[in-house]
């Protein structure tokens, strides 16, 4: 993830208030190297949406955060 995307995805948590994240940015970004997760961007590159989620790898998976 390159800064312009951390910036832009803080920014994103801010907007919603997930201010228990944003707190601490370095255990968010320690929270999305752990995890899987996936951003969609409009026409200018700009992030518009996210979701992240964690998994067994097996048959379990849970949506943690998500905005679109």
């Amino acid at each position: 993830m390159d800064e312009k995307d951390q910036a832009e995805i803080y920014d994103l948590y801010e907007s919603v208030g997930w201010i228990a994240y944003t707190k601490n940015p370095d255990r968010l970004w320690q929270a999305f190297a752990n995890s899987q997760y996936m951003t969609e961007k409009n026409n200018q590159g700009e992030i518009v949406a996210l979701i992240r989620w964690v998994t067994d790898q097996a048959t379990v998976v849970l949506i943690q955060d998500t905005r679109y």
